[in-house]
């Protein structure tokens, strides 16, 4: 079947099968979006979600023309938002026109998504984008391996009259309390600031819906630490780090205690409230300590054996701590990082690896007390949890 260059220019290609309506496989399809993303200009200031790339060369998409006649096709996706996406087509399609698409979801399979096409701009020879809206928004990131140490906030543009809740800002400096509280000016968030440990424990035990914490809290007391105050304590929303220190070192540090986004300074107010809403209005602060298992999936039944496990697993682990013993401690950490994905609980399964690594390393607790601290936290949190799973 003949296929379309990327310069629409010069013979077709031929092949037994397209990989798409547009002839591109993947080798060619990177290089010409590669090249529509370095002319796309600025982002569109109306937009209201990121698009994110999600380069697929195979994407079945379900077309309805006017007067009904619905045809199946197999697109290239370019890239994906919580409200639509953007795919590649060898033929003009109407705006208006009803469609579906199936994206493949890394845990449940293909999922199938209704929508109306909005846009169809033609790109190069027979190419056009199709920008297809969702009729119901998606959380896009279950469709990405994000990386919470940058900038995957969902939303491009934030509406402050409408961003709501209530945020714990604990900062030792006057200087960034002020900032941060001239940023979230005009917002109906309900901001309390804290200087200390102590008093920002005070307050996240009385409720709050995001913590925004610096990494250095002064005296040798660090976000960290609070961190795994508060979830020693059961407060388990989310938290973001905001640093001047953005080193591999201290990003480590916020992984380990399971930081759920971070920030390094200086903070645009932009940034700041797409970051807040990412957690308040789109719904980012699922706990990360959770199990990435589906409802139906079969080992769900296997997670209240697991946490039962986990309780034991805990006393011997603070044992083995006291006597020093560097390969009890070592061999509980691999067995948690083995056991871990098999019932969805992925941080603790990263947490339990880098303990593992950093004992074999030091062959020492002491030197590997943070991320013992760290592990033992992970694993008290899911204890926490088990009344879901009953």
């Amino acid at each position: 079947m003949a296929g379309v260059s990327p310069g629409g220019k010069g013979k077709p290609t031929i092949g037994a099968s397209r990989t798409n309506t547009v002839g591109l496989a993947s080798r060619d399809l990177n290089p010409f979006l590669d090249e529509l993303d370095r002319s796309s200009g600025e982002a569109d200031k109306r937009r209201t979600f990121v698009r994110w790339p999600f380069r697929n060369s195979t994407i079945p998409l379900k077309l309805v023309h006017p007067g009904g006649n619905t045809v199946n096709l197999l697109v290239a996706a370019r890239n994906l938002s919580c409200g639509g996406i953007s795919v590649l087509h060898n033929a003009f399609v109407y705006n208006g026109s009803r469609c579906s698409v199936v994206l493949p979801h890394p845990k449940l399979g293909p999922i199938e998504l209704a929508g109306t096409v909005k846009r169809c701009i033609h790109r190069r020879g027979t190419i056009h984008e199709l920008g297809v809206q969702f009729d119901k928004e998606i959380n896009a990131k279950e469709y990405f391996s994000v990386d919470p140490m940058k900038d995957w906030f969902s939303l491009e543009n934030v509406n402050k009259e409408e961003l709501s809740g209530h945020m714990l800002h604990v900062d030792d400096s006057p200087m960034e309390q002020s900032l941060v509280k001239h940023y979230l000016r005009g917002t109906q968030v309900r901001l309390q600031q804290a200087a200390t440990i102590e008093d920002a424990m005070t307050i996240a035990e009385g409720g709050v819906d995001l913590v925004l914490t610096d990494f250095d809290l002064g005296e040798g007391k660090t976000g960290a630490d609070l961190v795994l105050l508060m979830r020693s304590r059961n407060v388990r929303c989310p938290v973001m780090f905001v640093t001047a220190d953005g080193t591999p070192q201290t990003r480590e540090k916020a992984q380990e205690v399971g930081v759920t986004a971070f920030l390094v300074k200086p903070v645009t107010p932009e940034k700041l409230l797409r970051a807040v809403a990412e957690f308040l209005t789109v719904g980012g602060g699922a706990d990360p300590n959770g199990t990435t298992l589906a409802d139906e999936h079969p080992n769900r039944c296997l997670i209240p054996t697991f946490i039962a496990q986990l309780q034991d697993l805990i006393k011997r682990i603070e044992l083995a701590i006291k006597r020093e013993d560097v390969g009890v401690c070592r061999s509980l950490s691999m067995q948690l990082a083995g056991a871990s994905p098999a019932v969805g609980f992925m941080r603790l399964a990263k947490v339990a690896d880098t303990a593992a690594k950093s004992l074999a390393s030091t062959m020492s607790t002491k030197e590997s007390a943070s991320q013992l601290r760290a592990l033992i936290s992970t694993c008290e949190a899911i204890v926490q949890m088990r009344s879901q799973f009953r």
